[in-house]
């Protein structure tokens, strides 16, 4: 038998993903606004070439990559906690970062059919 080592038992890695999800989508709408300040400010610091792949970029990224997080935090919580702290947790962190990540997949759909 291998031994489990001392980071395995020491952290819930299983509780982590719902909180990257909800992080990721969080620091989407902070890079959006960044970059919308940024093009569209009084002093514009973002060349205008930059902003079409970096909007792509920052949509994609919490779209698709906020939504597999999101829902391996829904599946770890299920098969790994109680019924109650799961369904808690997957409606106070999973479902707010689901609907962000569709919101922003859809965002991309139509910011690449556009672009």
């Amino acid at each position: 038998m291998i031994k489990m080592t001392l980071w395995r038992k020491s952290f819930p890695w299983h509780l982590a993903f719902p909180g990257m999800a909800m992080l990721l989508e969080i620091g989407t709408v902070i890079a959006l606004w960044i970059i919308c300040t940024g093009a569209y400010g009084q002093p514009a610091w973002i060349a205008e070439s930059l902003i079409v792949p970096l909007t792509g970029l920052a949509l994609s990224t919490g779209g698709i990559i906020g939504g597999i997080l999101a829902v391996a935090g829904v599946y770890l919580l299920i098969i790994r906690w109680r019924l109650w702290v799961s369904v808690t947790l997957i409606a106070l962190v999973c479902l707010p970062s689901m609907l962000c990540a569709c919101i922003f997949t859809y965002a991309l759909f139509v910011f690449l059919c556009l672009a």
